[in-house]
């Protein structure tokens, strides 16, 4: 998109009446789904996509025709009206609360520019007709995709562009010089003087806005001029990414005139900048400003598919074109801090916008109880069609028996068989509807969301030093923590704190640092006590000795020191060696090469300013890198857009920055480019040891071979570790590769890969330093999590960007991996081979198949585990029969360490495990780069740490530690899974009963479909007299309590991952048992009451039948749901009382309504008859007394364990 600001629109940015060509999406914002209109049609056009909805409408509309024998069509509505109702309220509150949310925002007032026109839309004076006629155009071309831009676009001719009024306009203007408005006092500007509010919903591209502190930013919008005098400002995107740390965002030196309402007026420019796009951290843009000294970058030299007619028009004396990126933009949703005001352009609104870009939705997840219960579902369908088949069928035969007999009941005989059969047919499939449960959906979607709601509230998963509880994102897979199988977990910040602490660093082969690691602590058999102990004597020595060469000002003296070693004070004292040299500019790479936000003085409590200085980064690594080397005294002081400062050891030095080249994950790599004080070119790069290998000059052996030694060594000790390099480049050299830069920076097409490509040309030739080595500490409770959940069966892998070495002793420090293990390691042996190299693939899969063997011959008698690399994993992953044996190898280990992998790598692991096993798998981290990952996997958990809230955002659940994990699973996953199989199994269980003595009643009817209960009965069985009792049974029984859960983490695999409760067998144990009951609850009555009189004297009619055995079917169901429990609490034993008694109390409000009188009678002889109770009470025992046999058996004489350890 093109944007212009105090320059007339160009010809090819209009049509041929005038109106502009844009098509910007306008800034209010809808979250809500309905409107006062839409609300009715579009909530029951989304209710009837469920197919049972469906299904029951129409047995709803059947059941409006008379000739299928409905007594009232208003009960057989009520039921799935309610279900509509109840749901259309519940969403109708939800969106009605986002509609007041949206005008709060919508109406936030923001500050633009006033008596000032935005001449990206349409001006006032173009005609109502012609206005018309441009949309009617735009939507011809829009049909017709090939129509000509001349149709479309007016061109005039260009002399005649001489005669324009604005030509005039921006000739007589470009005649001042732009350098004049450079240097303006940075006055603060007034929001009562030349700015206007207007609400967020009318903020336009194009605009220019002023905002102030701790204001909310309404709209993407490009940094023009600040109230700091490096043009720069600071956002908090806590709402955006979750992260807490301020980040820089800065305009450039060229827009910094505009700071007051006369230059915003007058200061012409354009900004070209690329659709919107979702990435949060990419923005492809430029400014372009004329060019008044006959320098810069025209159009021709970049080709992006912009026309150089346009710039004729507009920048008649050439143009000056400067890059824009992320650094320039600052977010809608993003908040102004720590300075005064801002102004700036509009580059998006509304859903153009980054933070709407990235509101869709998370990959719809559905559980596999949901997925295993389909079938089950479209069985019952199957059994209500079957058997409708059979009832019309048998009918039929008994009619034509009948037909030229004189017939006990009415045989329709004038009606023709194939109308009888289809009004059988229709009659059956009303009565027996209830086969297929109508609140089996919503009973479970609110089981489901008080679980999710109970694991929100639990203590032991609320992490008090950030007020964090466990966020459920995706409340309707909770039954899946219960059956996982397999987990996968990000190292950094997931299993260890992101608390980056600099312990060692190697210097031209020469290692310092004493201190002690969680791995070294463990290999010297030393306490935690004991470590402090000896540390803190090493930090006082070396405290001592540092302070008398050097008192540091901008510390604290009292602060902790991580980096302890003696003898390095005394090589950095001894200055006239080369030791000392190295020294002095290793801690100067360590001092520049980063993107550490300018520092900030320490304010003590009384409000003092002291000169002790405080970093912000937004990576841990660079804070601790940047804060060592504050510490031995080698301290960045301050940062400028175009300048650095650092002061060693008391002097301070000033660079100038000229480029600086980020890290990102495939880089892995960071560089900065700096004209040093002497006015040579310099390269400072750190990295990953692999990457930096690959790009070091020749002849440094020696180094190389000592250097990685040490790598080894760090990794060992489970330290991260980052190699140091640096490079002084020719001017010529830096000049032309300068050019060629910048051309990259501005073009919007292919940005990052032609910045990419020229960034690894530079990044070449370089000299080695030395490394560091830093530590991430575990989380709390990291190794004991993990033995827990390896005794609950569940495999764990990690995968890690960290190398082979750091990652093999993380995972003996976390538990993961123990000496007993036999480690498996397959590793790209060549240092700089290529991923398509013949030799490597070769060398991988051999040692993939030794693997393999070794696995084959002793995995009965010993445990393995394998760690690979990212390099033979991607060679594995390229073969399908190496990743067929990769997965078979790697599926029989008990831990698996994948290093040194990319995002896109954590992803494929995960895809290969979930589809090539079929189980369920979990992943957890904490970073972007694990987004993928957590996505990719039935359950994504996402840790809320340091490096923000991106991977919790994008994740199923949110906690703050590693350690929730194994209480989220055992405890909350094993309940959630047992809760809702028995759930399920219960609801089909009594639906099964109770249609099922329908059936039998029509063996005594002829097979005519007639309905045995009240009609209403037969609509609100579900509804009213059973739904509860299965509900609260998936909300609160548990067949065993956490701490025994906790305590005996086998209990997990032995339910869950073993699948014991929710399959085909077990479905058919409950419908064989309902068969059975549904018998015993016809038959028992219809014999006890079959030619006998009732205590006034009259024989036993249908209803009287009808009534009793309804009565027995409901508190049959009810108490079996209750014997199946294992647990009732207050709630579930009232409930089920409730439940029991529901008929009783139905039938007897029922009966006293205006169109029941007549039953009143039946009072009597109901409830005031003792063989009623005793019939009642018979069928009961007789009903319940193989269900209950069989649960003694098989708790007395097969207890499985849930049962053995409930006895403890």
């Amino acid at each position: 998109r093109r944007i212009y600001f105090n320059i007339p629109l160009p010809s090819i940015a209009i049509d041929r009446y005038g109106v502009p060509l844009n098509n910007y999406a306008n800034n209010k914002i809808r979250t809500s789904k309905y409107t006062l209109l839409t609300f009715i049609p579009q909530n029951l056009y989304e209710q009837f996509h469920r197919v049972a909805n469906i299904f029951f409408l129409f047995m709803v509309t059947m059941q409006t025709f008379k000739i299928f024998g409905v007594v009232n069509p208003f009960f057989a509505a009520l039921p799935l009206v309610s279900i509509i109702i109840i749901t259309a309220i519940k969403d109708g509150y939800e969106d009605l609360k986002r509609h007041k949310e949206d005008n709060v925002v919508n109406n936030t007032p923001a500050y633009i520019l006033d008596n000032w026109t935005n001449i990206n839309y349409s001006k006032t004076n173009i005609s109502f007709i012609n206005k018309i006629k441009s949309k009617l155009l735009k939507l011809y071309c829009r049909i017709h995709q090939r129509i000509p831009i001349q149709l479309l676009v007016n061109f005039p001719d260009p002399d005649s562009y001489n005669n324009y009024e604005e030509k005039k306009f921006q000739r007589r203007t470009e005649s001042e010089s732009f350098f004049e408005l450079i240097n303006i006092p940075a006055e603060k500007p007034d929001k009562q003087n030349g700015w206007k509010e207007t609400p967020w919903q009318d903020i336009r591209v194009g605009d220019i806005i002023l905002l102030s502190a701790n204001e909310n930013v309404p709209a993407d919008i490009v940094v023009l001029s600040t109230s700091e005098d490096e043009n720069e400002c600071y956002v908090e995107t806590k709402n955006l990414d979750g992260e807490t740390t301020l980040k820089r965002r800065c305009g450039k030196k060229e827009t910094q005139c505009i700071r007051n309402i006369k230059y915003a007026k007058k200061f012409k420019f354009v900004i070209k900048a690329e659709n919107p796009i979702s990435n949060l951290y990419e923005f492809r843009s430029r400014i372009e400003i004329p060019n008044h000294k006959n320098k810069g970058i025209t159009e021709h030299e970049i080709d992006d598919g912009y026309s150089t007619e346009e710039n004729k028009e507009i920048f008649p004396y050439g143009k000056v074109s400067i890059p824009l990126d992320i650094t320039n933009l600052l977010l809608r949703g993003s908040i102004i801090r720590n300075t005064e005001w801002v102004i700036g352009a509009v580059v998006y609104t509304g859903n153009d916008t980054k933070v709407q870009l990235n509101s869709g939705n998370t990959p719809t997840k559905r559980s596999r109880i949901e997925i295993l219960m389909n079938p089950q579902i479209v069985f019952n369908f199957l059994i209500l069609f079957v058997v409708s088949l059979v009832i019309s069928f048998v009918n039929i035969k008994y009619i034509k028996k009948w037909k030229n007999n004189q017939s006990p009941f009415y045989t329709h005989h004038r009606e023709k068989y194939y109308k009888m059969f289809l009004v059988t047919f229709g009659s059956a499939m009303i009565m027996m509807q209830n086969v297929v449960p109508i609140s089996l959906y919503i009973s479970v979607e609110i089981a489901k969301t008080i679980q999710s709601w109970f694991i929100h509230q639990d203590r032991d998963l609320y992490y008090e030093e950030t007020d964090s509880p466990c966020n459920t994102k995706t409340w309707n897979i909770s039954d899946d923590l219960g059956q996982i199988e397999y987990i996968f977990s990000d190292k950094t910040g997931t299993l260890t704190q992101n608390k980056m602490e600099f312990i060692r660093c190697s210097i031209i082969g020469k290692v310092y640092g004493k201190g002690y690691t969680d791995v070294t602590r463990d290999i010297n058999g030393l306490t935690i006590e004991e470590t402090k102990r000896i540390e803190a004597e090493m930090e006082i020595e070396m405290k001592d000795a540092f302070f008398k060469y050097y008192d540091n000002p901008y510390i604290d003296k009292s602060m902790k020191f991580s980096f302890l070693d003696n003898q390095f004070i005394a090589d950095l004292k001894n200055e006239n060696s080369i030791q000392s040299k190295a020294i002095f500019f290793f801690f100067k790479h360590l001092a520049l090469c980063h993107s550490v936000l300018s520092p900030k003085h320490v304010v003590l409590k009384d409000g003092t300013e002291t000169s002790y200085l405080n970093y912000c980064a937004e990576s841990p690594d660079e804070q601790a890198l940047v804060s060592t080397a504050r510490n031995v005294g080698f301290t960045f002081v301050q940062r400028t857009e175009d300048n650095i400062t650092i002061n060693c050891l008391g002097k301070d030095e000033t660079y100038e920055i000229l480029h600086i080249l980020e890290f990102n994950s495939v880089r892995k790599r960071m560089s900065v480019i700096l004209r040093t004080p002497s006015e040579e070119i310099l390269l400072l790069c750190k990295g990953a040891d692999t990457i930096i290998y690959e790009r070091l000059q020749k002849n440094q052996d020696q180094l190389r071979n000592a250097t990685f030694a040490h790598l080894e060594q760090f990794g060992s000790e489970g330290l991260r570790t980052l190699c140091i390099a640096y490079r002084y480049i020719p001017l010529s050299e830096y000049q032309k590769w300068s050019e060629e830069y910048h051309k990259a920076e501005i073009s919007l097409k292919d940005r990052d890969h032609l910045k990419e490509e020229l960034a690894s040309a530079i990044e070449r030739n370089l000299m080695l330093l030395g490394a560091t080595a830093i530590e991430d500490k575990l989380q709390d409770g990291v190794p004991e999590c993990i033995g827990t959940l390896q005794d609950a069966g569940i495999k764990i892998w990690v995968l890690t960007g960290d190398k082979l070495e750091t990652a093999i002793n993380i995972g003996f420090a976390s538990n993961l991996l123990n000496r007993s293990m036999c480690l498996l390691a397959i590793r790209e042996s060549k240092n700089n081979s290529l991923y398509n190299n013949k030799e490597s693939l070769n060398d991988v899969e051999t040692q993939l198949r030794n693997a393999y063997n070794l696995i084959n011959k002793y995995g009965k008698n010993v445990d393995f585990s394998l760690i690979i690399d990212g390099q033979s994993l991607y060679l594995i992953m390229e073969r399908p029969e190496l990743r067929n044996r990769f997965l078979e190898t790697a599926t029989r280990c008990r831990a698996v360490i994948c290093c040194r992998v990319s995002p896109k790598q954590k992803a494929q692991v995960v895809n290969l495990v979930k589809d090539g096993l079929k189980v369920l798998c979990l992943s957890i981290g904490d970073g972007a780069n694990d987004i993928s990952m957590i996505q990719e996997a039935n359950v994504g958990v996402g840790i809320a740490g340091q490096e923000g809230m991106q991977a919790a955002m994008s994740s199923d659940y949110a906690i703050s530690q590693f350690r929730f994990l194994s209480k989220l699973l055992i405890v909350h996953g094993r309940w959630s899974y047992y809760r809702v199989s028995n759930m399920v199994m219960n609801f089909f269980y009594k639906n099964i009963v109770w249609v099922l003595c329908l059936f039998w009643y029509q063996f005594q009817c002829g097979f005519s479909a007639q309905i045995l209960f009240d009609y209403s009965c037969l609509m609100f069985f579900n509804f009213i007299f059973s739904s509860l009792p299965v509900m609260v049974m998936g909300i609160f029984d548990k067949d065993l309590n956490q701490s025994t859960l906790m305590n005996h983490p086998f209990l997990f695999e032995s339910m869950g991952i073993a699948q014991r409760k929710f399959t085909w067998k077990r479905f058919f144990s409950y419908i064989f048992d309902a068969l059975y009951q549904s018998a015993i609850c016809f038959y028992i009555p219809y014999h006890a009451l079959y030619n006998t009189s009732l205590k006034n004297g009259i024989t036993a009619d249908l209803y009287y039948f009808g009534n009793i055995t309804a009565n027995i079917v409901i508190t049959l169901v009810n108490v079996c749901v209750g014997i199946n429990m294992k647990s009732i609490n207050r709630i579930s034993a009232a409930v089920l009382l409730l439940e029991i008694l529901s008929f009783n109390i139905y039938f007897f409000v029922y009966i006293n309504l205006p169109f029941t009188k007549s039953l009143k009678d039946y009072l009597n002889y109901t409830f005031f008859d003792l063989k009623y109770w005793v019939i009642y009470v018979i069928t009961i025992i007789v009903a319940l007394y193989p269900r209950v046999y069989m649960k003694y058996v098989s708790a007395t004489f097969f207890p499985d364990d849930s049962d053995i350890y409930r006895e403890i």
